[in-house]
C-alpha cells in the first residue's frame, strides 16, 4: 500500500491483537498510525494498567506507529457515548495537531464509534467490521443496528473480514453498497514460512488419522460456512480414542 498524500491515521480501537498486528503492517513513509487501547477503568487493572503506566502516554511503538492505552469510566461505549468518548477524542485530535499537513483518517471497530465521528470529526471514516456485535449484546439488537447502518452511512469505507456480514450490509444500506467491501483477515508475515513445503501430500485423507477434539472457537452463525459439514463428519473422525 503506497499513497501520496500524507495520512495521520486513527485506529479507534485495536484492542484486540489482530486489529493491532494489522495496522502496524503499514509500509508507506506518507502513513503514520496511532493504534488506541481503549478500556474501561476496571479492565485496565485487570491488565495491569493503572492510571500512571507508562502506556497511558502516545509511545512508539515503530518507524511510524505509536500506540496509547486510554483508561474511561464505566459505561463509556454504550451508556453515555457523547461523554465517555471525548478522552479518545481528544488523543486523535492532539495526534492530528502535530502533523498540521496530513490528512485526518480514522478507523474505527466498533458500531458505537459512530459517536466518536462527531467527536473527532475526521476528513475521512473506514469501519473495519470484525464480528456481528449483536452476539455480544442481543439486549442491544436495535439500537445497535441503527448506529451500524448509520456509521456505514457516514464511512468514507466499510471493510468486513465476513463474507456474509459485507452481503448482509449491502443489503441493509443498498445507498453504500459500493463502499461495503470483504477483505479476510491476514496474518503478519513472521509467521509465513520462509520457503515452501516439500513433503508430500498423502494419497489418502484416512492415513492421516483423526483429532482426539476439534474446537473452533465460538463460531455460531457468524461464520461464512453454513456449518454443514460439522453434522456428519467422515466415519474415521467419528471414533474415539480409547
Amino acid at each position: 500500500m503506497t499513497t501520496t498524500e500524507p495520512l495521520a491515521l486513527a485506529v479507534a480501537d485495536a484492542s484486540w491483537i489482530t486489529t493491532e498486528n494489522l495496522f502496524r503492517q503499514l509500509d508507506d513513509p506518507a502513513v503514520s498510525v496511532l493504534a488506541l487501547r481503549c478500556m474501561d477503568y476496571r479492565n485496565g487493572w485487570r491488565k495491569g494498567i493503572r492510571p500512571w503506566s507508562a502506556s497511558r502516554r502516545t509511545h512508539r511503538v515503530g518507524e511510524r506507529a505509536w500506540a496509547k492505552n486510554i483508561l474511561l469510566p464505566p459505561g463509556w461505549m454504550k451508556r453515555f457515548p457523547e461523554f465517555g468518548m471525548r478522552p479518545i477524542a481528544r488523543a486523535i485530535r492532539r495526534f492530528w495537531e502535530r502533523r498540521p499537513g496530513d490528512r485526518r483518517g480514522l478507523v474505527v471497530t466498533y458500531p458505537h464509534y459512530r459517536h466518536l465521528i462527531d467527536l473527532a470529526r475526521p476528513d475521512a471514516t473506514l469501519y473495519y467490521n470484525m464480528d456481528d456485535y449483536i452476539f455480544y449484546w442481543p439486549e442491544w439488537v436495535e439500537p445497535l443496528r441503527r448506529l451500524e447502518y448509520e456509521l456505514i452511512e457516514r464511512s468514507a469505507s466499510t471493510v468486513c473480514v465476513g463474507l456474509n456480514q459485507a452481503e448482509a450490509f449491502r443489503r441493509a444500506v443498498p445507498s453504500a453498497a459500493s463502499r461495503i467491501h470483504h477483505i479476510p483477515t491476514g496474518r503478519p508475515p513472521r509467521s509465513w514460512r520462509e520457503s515452501p513445503c516439500t513433503a508430500p501430500a498423502p494419497r489418502r485423507r484416512t492415513s492421516l488419522g483423526y483429532p482426539a477434539r476439534c474446537w473452533a472457537s465460538s463460531a455460531r452463525s457468524r461464520t461464512d460456512s453454513t456449518g454443514r459439514c460439522w453434522r456428519r463428519p467422515p466415519r474415521h473422525f467419528q471414533r474415539r480414542r480409547s
